[in-house]
C-alpha cells in the first residue's frame, strides 16, 4: 500500500473545476474573439479545424469562399489568422476534415469539399509537414447530384471507414441527402460510393455534423429544426430526435458543430445568423432520454456579427486556446473569427480538462513504499 500521498492542492484544483462547470448557464453568454483570419475575395461560408497530429500549435483553419472562379476557393489559415494557402476552385460550399484515411497503404488526414457548380465533391490530403492541401480526388471525379451544398464527414469507430453526408440545394431532387463511403480507388485517389439516399426532409439542409464516438449525425433543416439519426448506415433510417424548432431562432439554422468531452458529454452548437448567435444544446441529451436536447444557452459576440459556418474543437491548439477553439463565420467582414473556448464557457459551460500528470498515469507501476508528492506543475489537457 502507499505510505504517503500528498494530493491536496491537486484535488483542490479538480474540485474547483467541477464546481465551476456545475454552475447553471445563464440565458446568454457574450464573448470576444481573439483572432480574425485574413479576408476572402467574395463570400466566406464554412470552416473546419484541422488538428496537427504531433504539434497542435501547427493546426489549421480551412475555409471556403463561395465565389466562382477565379474569385472563389479553398483557403487555409494558420492559427494567427494569416493565410497559408489558397486553392483556386469555383464555388466550394462546405468543408469537413477527418484523421486517418487509408490511401495507398498510408494513413492520411483529409479535407472534403462540396463543389456547388460541378455536381461533385473533392478530397484533399492535408500534409502535416508542409501544412498544405493536395487534391487526391479520383481522376474520374466524385460525381453526385446537382448543386451539392452541405457536407459532414463521419468516421465509424468499428472499422475506421469514413463516410460523407452530402445535401443538395436543388428542389428538383426527391431525396436530397446522400451518404457516401469514401474509399481508395487503387490508383492513388479517393472515390465515393453511394450507400444510402434517404430522409424525407422537405426544405433545404446545409449544416450537418457527425458524432463519431456516439454514432449520430445531426442535420439542420434550415426552416424547421435539427434532425438526429444514426450515422452508421447499417443501423437504419429511424429518426431519433427532432429539436430546435423554436428556441428563439430567427430564420435559418445553419452551421452545426460539436464540442466533445471525454465522458461522452459536451455541446451541440447551432449557428443562427438571423439573430447573430449560436444556440447551445447538450450533446448527451438528458439523463432520462439521450435523445432529448433542450436549449442550454445562447452565445453572442461583442461585435454583434454572425454568419453561417461554425466549427469547434475541445483540443488545446495553442497557448491562446488551451481548452479548445470556436471558429465563427463573420458574413459581412468575409472572414472567420477565432474564440477561445474558456472565454465562451465563462465558468458556466464545461471545458475539456483531462489532466495528464505522468506520475498519476503511471500509478499502477509504483512500488509499495513509493510516495506521490504534489506535482510542481501540471497541465490541463484536452485529448
Amino acid at each position: 500500500m502507499f505510505k504517503k500521498i500528498f494530493l491536496y492542492p491537486f484535488l483542490a484544483v479538480v474540485l474547483l473545476i467541477h464546481a465551476m462547470q456545475a454552475q447553471q448557464a445563464p440565458d446568454s453568454l457574450i464573448v470576444a474573439h481573439k483572432v480574425s483570419t485574413d479576408t476572402v475575395n467574395y463570400d466566406a461560408d464554412d470552416a473546419a479545424i484541422w488538428i496537427h497530429p504531433t504539434d497542435s500549435s501547427k493546426s489549421l483553419i480551412i475555409g471556403t469562399d463561395k465565389g466562382t472562379y477565379p474569385n472563389g476557393g479553398l483557403f487555409v489559415w494558420n492559427l494567427d489568422g494569416t493565410l497559408r494557402q489558397r486553392i483556386n476552385i469555383s464555388h466550394p460550399n462546405s468543408v469537413d476534415v477527418r484523421h486517418g484515411f487509408n490511401l495507398s497503404g498510408q494513413s492520411i488526414d483529409i479535407a472534403v469539399v462540396t463543389m456547388r457548380d460541378h455536381e461533385e465533391i473533392r478530397a484533399f490530403k492535408i500534409d502535416p509537414d508542409s501544412l498544405t492541401l493536395v487534391d487526391v480526388s479520383t481522376k474520374d471525379k466524385m460525381r453526385i447530384f446537382v448543386s451539392p451544398l452541405g457536407l459532414t464527414l463521419y468516421k465509424r469507430p468499428s472499422d475506421g471507414a469514413i463516410f460523407a453526408f452530402v445535401s443538395s440545394g436543388s428542389t428538383k431532387i426527391d431525396k436530397r441527402l446522400w451518404q457516401l463511403r469514401l474509399e481508395d480507388d487503387g490508383e492513388g485517389g479517393i472515390k465515393a460510393t453511394l450507400v444510402r439516399d434517404f430522409w424525407d426532409i422537405p426544405t433545404t439542409v446545409e449544416g450537418m455534423v457527425a458524432d463519431d464516438e456516439l454514432g449520430y449525425v445531426y442535420i439542420a433543416e434550415q426552416e424547421a429544426g435539427i434532425h438526429k439519426y444514426y450515422a452508421d448506415p447499417d443501423k437504419g433510417d429511424e429518426r431519433l430526435a427532432f429539436f430546435a424548432q423554436d428556441d428563439g431562432i430567427d430564420g435559418n439554422r445553419e452551421g452545426l458543430a460539436l464540442y466533445t468531452c471525454k465522458d461522452s458529454t459536451g455541446y451541440l452548437l447551432v449557428s443562427n445568423p438571423g439573430n447573430k448567435c449560436i444556440k447551445v444544446y447538450p450533446r448527451e441529451g438528458e439523463a432520462a432520454n439521450p435523445h432529448s436536447h433542450p436549449l442550454i444557452t445562447t452565445i453572442y459576440n461583442t461585435i454583434k456579427k454572425g454568419g453561417d459556418g461554425i466549427d469547434v474543437t475541445s483540443a488545446p491548439v495553442s497557448d491562446g486556446f488551451q481548452h479548445g477553439l470556436l471558429v465563427w463565420h463573420d458574413q459581412k467582414a468575409k472572414l472567420f473569427r477565432l474564440y477561445a473556448w474558456e472565454d465562451v464557457a465563462q465558468g458556466h459551460l464545461k471545458m475539456r480538462t483531462d489532466i495528464n500528470v505522468p506520475t498519476l498515469m503511471n500509478i499502477g507501476r509504483l512500488k509499495e513504499d513509493d510516495a506521490i508528492s504534489p506535482p510542481a506543475s501540471f497541465r490541463l489537457e484536452q485529448n
